[in-house]
């Protein structure tokens, strides 16, 4: 992205409101751009193009559809045309998985106990229980997808949405094991 749109979120003026530090840099890399061809003698050359800056951010606030507006129209009004990326999260993801742990759980007694009684033997004690530590990723399936940044006359001016976030799907499992009598 580029320092103005450092500048838009974070200045006090801004009606996005965005904490000055709320802003952080996930990656930054600046490499040299060449273009290859061959000569006239078919040999390989390389011509100097200029530099490329790759600047990756990260800006995380509560769900506000007229914030991220006013957020979107400070991005669109940069000149470096910069690219992004919207997905919308739970805030306390550490309540969600242990909700989900405690389900899965709940879960895995119900079946064994219908399984058991089927089966005409009785549940003993746990023996033990197997969890893929894979990290959960809690994220929405909506893409808002913004055309071409537009002219602004206000740097701050908000972009008109529209969006409902996609309600978010995330399951864990568990394997149980129980002695049988």
């Amino acid at each position: 992205m580029c320092s103005q749109v450092d500048r838009l979120i974070a200045r006090s003026d801004c009606r996005s409101g965005h904490d000055s530090k709320a802003l952080k840099t996930t990656s930054f890399n600046i490499s040299t751009k060449h273009d290859s061809y061959r000569d006239d003698n078919n040999r390989w050359k390389q011509k100097f193009l200029g530099y490329s800056c790759e600047h990756d951010l990260s800006l995380e606030f509560d769900l506000d559809i007229p914030k991220l507006g006013i957020t979107l129209g400070a991005i669109a009004s940069c000149k470096a045309t910069p690219q992004f990326n919207i997905h919308f999260s739970v805030k306390d993801t550490n309540a969600v998985s242990e909700q989900l742990l405690k389900n899965a759980i709940e879960n895995a007694k119900f079946k064994a106990a219908i399984l058991a009684k089927a089966a005409g033997v009785s549940l003993g004690a746990i023996k033990r229980i197997d969890y893929n530590w894979s990290e959960l990723r809690l994220y929405a399936e909506t893409i808002v997808r913004v055309k071409a940044p537009t002219v602004r006359k206000n740097d701050a001016e908000p972009m008109q949405m529209d969006v409902e976030p996609e309600n978010i799907d995330a399951n864990e499992s568990v394997t149980v094991v129980w002695d049988i009598s």
